[in-house]
């Protein structure tokens, strides 16, 4: 498994996603790193972040903090935008070849939830004490080394 972090001005396509300023008419280049300061705190939806936009900057138009939280990769994960996605199939042809993961939640415990996509369908759930990367990874480092490369 290999992870691998990309600094923000490496990321191409970060530069594609940011906003021109010659789009945004009246409101200025500084009021959208604001508005982006401010939903990146507690990515509530356009309305809440409007609303917070402005108290400090009454004159933020409605369509600029749209275009922010449409932007927001981190509320996109959490709900996109509806599109129609081509239907496909997860499962692979051997085990472990493919693994789910996911973190659920049951009775205020966080627990990861790993399944293999392969025929086996062996599904794997260990509690966690945080969701941060390191945990999940830790995690994931112990249930490959203890069922081996090919769920063995």
């Amino acid at each position: 498994m290999t992870v691998s972090f990309t600094p923000s001005e490496k990321n191409r396509s970060d530069a594609l996603n940011r906003v021109p300023k010659a789009s945004l008419g009246e409101v200025e280049v500084a009021s959208v790193v604001d508005i982006q300061d401010l939903h990146s705190k507690h990515h509530f939806g356009v309305d809440r972040t409007l609303y917070l936009t402005r108290l400090v900057d009454p004159s933020v138009k409605r369509e600029c903090v749209e275009s922010v939280v449409r932007s927001c990769r981190q509320c996109q994960t959490i709900d996109p935008a509806p599109s129609n996605n081509v239907l496909g199939e997860i499962s692979v042809p051997e085990n472990w070849a493919r693994l789910a993961l996911d973190v659920t939640r049951f009775q205020g415990r966080a627990y990861l939830t790993v399944v293999d996509c392969g025929p086996s369908r062996f599904a794997v759930w260990q509690e966690v004490a945080s969701e941060n990367a390191r945990e999940i990874c830790g995690h994931m480092t112990q249930i490959i080394l203890e069922r081996g490369s090919d769920g063995q």
